[in-house]
């Protein structure tokens, strides 16, 4: 129900079809560290799938039309303009888990278990990442061109027959 909310009332994505590609099959950009939750791994699992999810739902709602558009567009906007890949350093944000020097004992009939108590530390170490410079101005274009392609076949922005 939520679903078909979503697809009735959504606006065109900023973000072209071919970038959530992209981040979807190498969602290894999105970094645990680059996430809104940090330290716990399964936190982490769990909101690269609701990632995956939702760009999945997004790019769903488009109709065959309009990727048939997009596609048009693409192909012409990245020959025109064409990825300046760059290579950039940036502060990386890694966890760890290290012993608080607490122990916690449990007794369970006449076998006593202890663990160390463990708490996440943050740290920052500098890294390297490639970026397209030119990916945002050609994603903008080729919205444009799709938006404008779909007006003039379809009378609307999402190229909806209905």
């Amino acid at each position: 129900m939520y679903y078909l909310f979503l697809c009735k009332f959504l606006p065109n994505p900023i973000v072209s079809v071919d970038m959530l590609y992209y981040y979807v099959l190498n969602f290894s950009v999105i970094s645990p560290q680059e996430g809104i939750f940090r330290g716990n791994a399964m936190i982490n699992v769990m909101q690269r799938l609701g990632i995956l999810t939702l760009t999945l739902m997004v790019v769903s709602c488009d109709t065959p039309e309009f990727r048939q558009e997009q596609n048009i567009c693409t192909s012409k906007w990245v020959d025109k303009i064409l990825p300046r890949y760059e290579q950039e350093i940036y502060t990386q944000t890694l966890s760890r888990e290290v012993p608080t020097g607490e122990t916690t004992c449990t007794m369970a009939g006449s076998i006593m278990t202890c663990k160390q108590v463990m708490r996440t530390e943050y740290y920052s170490v500098p890294a390297v990442r490639t970026v397209d410079r030119n990916e945002t101005r050609r994603a903008a274009k080729i919205n444009a061109c799709t938006q404008k392609k779909c007006f003039k076949k379809y009378g609307n922005a999402r190229c909806e027959t209905e």
